[in-house]
């Protein structure tokens, strides 16, 4: 069975992804939520090594934990944690500026499942995203479309369906961008899209691979 980490979903669904834009942050974005993806999964990675620690929302990564993971540098690594911090998607302790706590992985129904295994390509990164370059629009908009089929997919069928509108609503992306930004998902081999057959008015489904 493919191992797939924890990842929290609590602010996705409160819209905060609203708030990372191409036109403020760039490249910062796209950093942001790599770091983010890169934190769920040497969290899990620590968890599946030893012990859990009591609080399952901790993560210890420095930045060359999470260099390791994603290929970015070093200055997007801190503008991307930076983002995080600032938007309250993690926080960090005081007493350790390497360790972090993931907000909502502690709290049933804040989080939905990463395909850890499948984005790593039986490679010690996260190798699936290596083909940005942090240069694109584009990027940003799949990588905010990607998590948030992650935030609505649905456990017992194992799809997220979700409208164009509702996208927009809870990305920012707009409709005229969701169909590239899919694209770019498909050839990455991160989802499949198909219809709801059993739909009167079938409805695209989206399915994470990997889980």
């Amino acid at each position: 069975m493919l191992a797939w980490a924890k990842f929290p979903t609590r602010w996705i669904l409160q819209t905060k992804l609203n708030l990372i834009t191409w036109k403020e942050h760039k490249s910062d974005g796209i950093a942001a939520l790599l770091v983010l993806i890169a934190l769920a999964v040497k969290r899990n990675r620590d968890q599946i090594k030893g012990p859990p620690e009591d609080d399952v929302s901790m993560v210890k990564a420095t930045y060359d934990d999470i260099q390791e993971l994603v290929a970015i540098s070093r200055s997007k690594v801190a503008n991307g944690l930076g983002l995080l911090l600032g938007l309250e998607i993690i926080e960090r302790l005081k007493d350790n500026r390497s360790h972090y706590r993931i907000v909502g992985l502690d709290v049933g129904g804040a989080w939905g499942k990463l395909p850890q295994d499948w984005m790593m390509q039986k490679t010690e990164r996260i190798s699936v995203f290596e083909p940005f370059n942090l240069r694109s629009k584009s990027e940003l908009d799949a990588l905010k479309l990607y998590l948030l089929m992650v935030a609505f997919r649905d456990s017992k069928s194992g799809y997220a369906i979700i409208g164009y509108e509702k996208i927009t609503g809870y990305t920012g992306v707009n409709a005229r961008y969701i169909k590239k930004a899919k694209s770019h998902l498909i050839s990455l081999e991160l989802i499949h899209v198909d219809l709801d057959h059993d739909a009167i008015n079938p409805p695209l489904r989206y399915t994470i691979l990997g889980l």
